[in-house]
């Protein structure tokens, strides 16, 4: 009897799983990513929001499903839901793009504003990122928003004002990084810019590498990396 209730129990669950949506959000406002989330879920979709980048062949707004999927006319419902929020979505493929799978019963939902090149390496969208520290003992990080903002975990007992800390950002000739603090406007922190591909035991990485040109008190000795497996 026990072992009856536990398979209905099983078969409840899976009825009621929904289907997933992997929203791509790295190129959208904030407020984009809410009204699109909120209309995929009054749909009847389970979303999970991320940041990661698009696949090499993706240059456009484009809806990848899982073939495993329960109800191919749920690819209608998300589009239908997301033309209503003003997104359009022409190209649509089964199962993979890159080294983006989806599995179950799933689907990966990418939405590119118009004007935006997800190719560009030089694209303010394409260097923020939270960056790391590397190559020292200390923990500072260093954030670049895609409005061209900064903001600088620095070291410790540094005797900075917050104003050090953030400002504005710019890249010069495809490989300079210009941070330009809040604190004054004729100054600037300066790192190169390197972008390399690293293998290790799990595989491939492509990584930023951001190195001072200068040695600065606010970043100690550390160099500064992301990374995202390709």
């Amino acid at each position: 009897m026990k072992g009856m209730l536990l398979v209905l129990f099983t078969l409840v669950l899976s009825g009621c799983a929904k289907t997933q949506v992997h929203l791509y959000g790295r190129y959208l406002q904030p407020e984009q990513i809410n009204s699109v989330s909120e209309a995929l879920k009054a749909a009847g979709y389970q979303v999970e929001v991320n940041n990661l980048n698009f696949p090499g062949d993706i240059q456009q707004s484009s809806l990848i499903y899982s073939l495993m999927l329960k109800d191919v006319s749920k690819l209608d419902t998300v589009l239908g839901a997301v033309a209503e929020q003003g997104w359009y979505v022409n190209n649509i493929s089964a199962m993979v793009k890159g080294n983006h799978w989806y599995t179950k019963d799933s689907m990966g939902l990418f939405l590119l504003p118009d004007g935006v090149d997800p190719t560009n390496p030089t694209a303010p969208e394409n260097l923020s990122f939270l960056y790391q520290s590397v190559g020292c003992d200390k923990a500072p990080s260093l954030q670049l928003f895609p409005d061209n903002t900064f903001r600088i975990q620095p070291v410790a007992d540094v005797p900075f004002e917050a104003d050090w800390h953030q400002g504005s950002w710019e890249l010069k000739e495809s490989v300079y990084l210009t941070l330009t603090p809040k604190a004054d406007k004729t100054w600037s922190y300066y790192l190169q810019v390197e972008r390399r591909t690293e293998q290790d035991q799990l595989g491939k990485a492509e990584v930023i590498h951001l190195t001072p040109m200068r040695t600065y008190l606010m970043f100690g000795t550390c160099n500064f990396e992301y990374g995202v497996r390709s």
